[in-house]
């Protein structure tokens, strides 16, 4: 099966860098390093997550978009976000359109090389105006092969509940810094949900346990989930040096 979206350059910039804000940068596992597509219910959501935390965001889909799901790999993701019509006129009204095919089921047994038909493939067309003349900037490659993991439901376990809340945490400042991508625009503010803790929580390793922090942007169009590190090592005061 194979599918198309169209939508506005600005939008998908915004989608990719949000989510390749999340991707690992660790080729041993290359399905961490992609990008998760989803058309459903009316929105095109991305996905991505370096194990550490989430980040997921989404736009309206244009009317008639078929329903799908791919994987980008982060190297055509970042070609995406470099490529640009020349005519500096052009740029407002910039359209990208994402084409997917689907892989087909492998044979049994697995060829030592891999077809391409086998992975599915994606392409982007950067289509520099809606006039019939356009210039478009292309690219084609294979999917990312695997299975991407169940992380978006982790959302659905975070709870704001106003049970116990943890009185400190710490938290990676790359990982914090990193959730900016998330606005719309620079003078959005950002929602940050201290997690509560649960009995069980409490009972693991005296209390050292925490669930991740949740992250949402002013828009109710983003939001990411980051993992709080272990304070292994005391931890000072400030002042107390």
């Amino acid at each position: 099966m194979s599918g198309s979206v169209k939508l506005p350059r600005d939008e998908v910039d915004w989608l990719l860098r949000g989510a390749l804000a999340a991707a690992s940068k660790d080729d041993v596992t290359p399905v961490l390093c992609a990008v998760q597509w989803t058309i459903a219910d009316g929105r095109v959501t991305v996905l991505a997550t370096d194990r550490y935390r989430v980040h997921q965001l989404y736009v309206r889909a244009p009317k008639g978009t078929p329903d799908g799901e791919f994987l980008m790999d982060r190297s055509q993701a970042d070609l995406l976000l470099r490529l640009r019509h020349s005519n500096a006129r052009r740029l407002a009204g910039e359209v990208v359109e994402l084409t997917w095919t689907d892989a087909e089921t492998l044979p049994d047994p697995a060829p030592r090389k891999v077809a391409r038909r086998y992975c599915g493939t994606l392409r982007f067309d950067i289509i520099a105006h809606d006039g019939a003349d356009a210039d478009v900037l292309s690219h084609t490659t294979e999917q990312v092969r695997g299975t991407f993991p169940a992380v978006g439901r982790l959302f659905d376990a975070s709870s704001e509940s106003e049970s116990e809340r943890a009185s400190e945490m710490a938290l990676d400042p790359e990982y914090v810094s990193a959730a900016r991508h998330l606005r719309v625009d620079r003078g959005e503010p950002l929602r940050f949900i201290i997690p509560a803790r649960s009995e069980q929580d409490a009972q693991i390793a005296g209390g050292s346990r925490r669930r991740p922090v949740l992250i949402l942007n002013g828009s109710g169009t983003a939001r990411a989930l980051i993992q709080p590190n272990l304070m292994l090592k005391a931890v000072k005061d400030y002042g107390t040096d």
